[in-house]
């Protein structure tokens, strides 16, 4: 007997903590389950908050809610997908209008004036998109570098007789290089 009294106590008090365990991971999952679910009330009313000012055309604010939206749920492919529209579409804003924004044939002109018209076409764009056609590749070359200097995205595209320059600059330029990568990081 008295060795069953030892026994018997080592077995009460393991209940004792086995049943006190048990009871703290069942609160300990509740709280996640309800944290879980109000983080997911918060997202969901942030992701919509961020479609009705999308729908709206007000983009700058559609991306601050979708940035909010992303620090609630880093890990969902589609708030960024969303998030890369914003940018897509509120660069398309900026950039005006007329797509493209200025459009410049540099044929027969000299190095000079091709790179005035260059200058030209970003002073009064300011952010957008420009065409340049050249016939020449030091034309062709002082374009780019020129293009380079003030930031902007270049794409030439090489043609039989000479190339077609595409500039994309200031604003326009950041916020497609900024929905790149939102749709870089939903991939």
């Amino acid at each position: 007997m008295r060795l069953q009294l030892p026994t018997i106590i080592i077995l009460c008090l393991s209940l004792i903590i086995i049943v006190s365990f048990l009871y703290m991971k069942r609160n300990e999952d509740v709280r996640s389950r309800e944290s879980h679910n109000t983080e997911s009330e918060v997202f969901n009313s942030l992701r919509e908050q961020a479609q009705i000012a999308y729908k709206l055309k007000k983009y700058a604010e559609a991306i601050q809610v979708y940035k909010e939206a992303v620090k609630v749920r880093p890990e969902n492919a589609e708030i960024y997908s969303d998030l890369g529209s914003a940018y897509y579409e509120f660069g398309l804003e900026q950039a005006g209008p007329n797509w493209p924004s200025w459009e410049g044939d540099l044929a027969n002109k000299t190095l000079a004036e091709a790179l005035q018209e260059l200058q030209t076409a970003i002073t009064q764009v300011g952010s957008g998109y420009i065409v340049l056609k050249a016939d020449r590749p030091e034309v062709i070359q002082a374009i780019q570098k020129k293009a380079q200097e003030v930031g902007a995205y270049i794409y030439t595209e090489q043609l039989r007789h000479g190339a077609t320059i595409n500039i994309v600059i200031g604003q326009t330029n950041e916020l497609f290089t900024k929905a790149r990568g939102a749709y870089l990081r939903a991939i």
